[in-house]
């Protein structure tokens, strides 16, 4: 074999690794497209989750804050109501007053 011939060979493996290098860099170009992709889709998901954590905390907040308040309502109305019953055998115990529409005792 010739150098020509030798140099031949040369060029054309050389030519060989570039195509294979060449592919390399487009299959690494390609993965990290799809990585960069994956990421992307990921990241917007994980804001979504985290809004929807938020929405959902907000609500969870909002009931407590409703049902305390039913509680005091409640908690108000029982106290209204035995003061009532406390005080209605009171009234009933009174003394008839003696009115002008209303005789008293004579």
């Amino acid at each position: 074999m010739n150098r020509f011939g030798a140099a031949a060979d040369l060029r054309a493996e050389l030519a060989a690794v570039q195509v294979r290098a060449q592919d390399a860099a487009v299959a690494s170009a390609e993965a990290r497209a799809r990585q960069h992709a994956e990421r992307d889709t990921f990241r917007l998901q994980l804001a979504q989750a985290q809004q929807a954590l938020a929405d959902g905390q907000a609500a969870q907040d909002a009931l407590r804050a409703e049902l305390e308040m039913a509680v005091r309502r409640a908690e108000r109305a029982d106290a209204e109501a035995a003061a009532t019953r406390r005080l209605a055998p009171a009234r009933r115990r009174a003394p008839a007053a003696h009115t002008k529409f209303k005789p008293g005792p004579a």
